[in-house]
C-alpha cells in the first residue's frame, strides 16, 4: 500500500471515529470545560511548581558561627563557640539559644518562585531598603547568606526579603520578619527547672520543702503540712524565672550589700542558689551561684514567688 493510500485510509478512520461520537451539547460542554479546570487545580496540587531555596542550608548551615544582624545603629553580633551562642558586642552574654535555633530553622526553609519586585523604587515601602535588617550568616569570614530582611507580607505567616547586592525582592512565606523583631537575643533566664526536675527548695534558709517518695513535705518548719493544691504555681514560677535585664552592676560590688533573700534549689543536675539584693523600690538584683551575670527583676516577680512559697503551710 502506497503512502497516499495509508494516508486516505487513515483520513476514512477518523472521519468514521470523529461520526460515531454524539454531538455534545452546550450544557456537557460547560461540564467539561469545569472537569478540565478542577483536573488542572489537582495536578498544580499534587505536582507543584518547583521552588528555590534562597539559601541552601543542607549544605552549609550546620558550619554557621557568626550571625550579623543589624538595623540602623541596633547591633546584634551573635558567635557560637563551643556549641553555645554568645552576643560578642554585648560583653559576651549569654544568646538566647531557642530564638537562634528558631531564626536558622526558617532561613533553611524559606523558598520563592520569582522575585516579586524588581525595582528599587519600591524597597522603601517593602522596607527593604536601609529601615530593614541587614541578616548575614557566616562560616568563619566566608559570608554564606545576606539578606534584607522587610516588614511583613500581607498574610501571616510572610516576610519581605531582598538579596543583598541585588534588586530583587522576594515574598516569602516566612515569619522571619517577627522572629528578628521580637527577639532581644539575650538568654534572660535566670533558672529553668521543671517540677519533676526539683527536688529541694530552700526559701530564706527557714522554709524547706523536699521531694521523697514522689511526695513533697515540710523538713523546716518541722511538723507542719504543706498544701500540695498551691505547690504548682511555686513550680511555674521557677521554670519561668526570668529577668527583666541584665544590669551592668559587677557581682563582686554587690558582695558588700546585704541580701534580702536566697533561694535555693535542687535538681539533678546539683544545687542551684540564687541571692537577691534590693535595687530600689521596684526591682531586685538577682545573681546565681555559678554565673557572674547580674540580673534584674521586677518586684511583683519577687513578691509573687515569695508569697506563694509562704501560702504552702496548710
Amino acid at each position: 500500500m502506497s503512502d497516499d493510500e495509508k494516508q486516505k485510509k487513515i483520513l476514512f478512520n477518523w472521519q468514521k471515529i470523529k461520526n460515531s461520537i454524539p454531538p455534545i451539547s452546550k450544557s456537557n460542554r460547560w461540564l467539561l470545560v469545569f472537569l478540565l479546570i478542577l483536573l488542572l487545580i489537582g495536578a498544580n496540587y499534587y505536582w507543584p511548581t518547583k521552588k528555590n531555596k534562597l539559601f541552601d542550608f543542607s549544605r552549609v548551615g550546620t558550619t554557621v558561627d557568626h550571625i550579623n544582624l543589624q538595623r540602623a545603629d541596633t547591633i546584634y553580633q551573635l558567635v557560637k563557640n563551643n556549641n553555645q551562642w554568645f552576643i560578642a558586642n554585648k560583653d559576651n552574654q549569654p544568646a538566647n539559644q531557642e530564638a537562634i535555633d528558631q531564626l536558622l530553622a526558617t532561613v533553611a526553609t524559606m523558598n520563592f518562585d520569582q522575585p516579586f519586585s524588581q525595582n528599587p523604587d519600591k524597597q522603601k515601602s517593602f522596607q527593604v531598603d536601609e529601615s530593614g535588617w541587614q541578616l548575614s550568616l557566616l562560616s568563619g569570614e566566608q559570608k554564606q547568606l545576606g539578606l534584607i530582611v522587610g516588614k511583613y507580607g500581607p498574610s501571616w505567616p510572610s516576610s519581605y526579603v531582598r538579596l543583598e547586592n541585588s534588586n530583587d525582592v522576594y515574598l516569602v512565606n516566612s515569619p522571619l520578619t517577627q522572629i528578628i523583631e521580637q527577639s532581644d537575643w539575650r538568654d534572660l533566664t535566670i533558672i529553668k527547672a521543671t517540677e519533676g526536675q526539683i527536688q529541694r527548695v530552700e526559701w530564706a534558709g527557714k522554709m524547706i520543702i523536699e521531694k521523697k517518695d514522689n511526695k513533697w513535705s515540710f523538713t523546716t518548719p518541722a511538723n507542719i503540712i504543706i498544701d500540695e493544691n498551691k505547690l504548682q504555681p511555686v513550680f511555674t514560677s521557677l521554670a519561668n524565672f526570668l529577668a527583666l535585664d541584665i544590669s551592668a552592676e559587677k557581682k563582686e560590688s554587690l558582695s558588700a550589700k546585704p541580701k534580702i533573700l536566697i533561694l535555693k534549689i535542687t535538681t539533678p543536675e546539683g544545687l542551684k542558689e540564687l541571692n537577691f539584693w534590693s535595687k530600689d523600690q521596684d526591682q531586685y538584683w538577682v545573681t546565681r551561684s555559678d554565673s557572674d551575670i547580674v540580673y534584674i527583676i521586677s518586684k511583683g516577680l519577687y513578691v509573687n514567688i515569695d508569697q506563694e512559697i509562704k501560702n504552702l503551710k496548710k
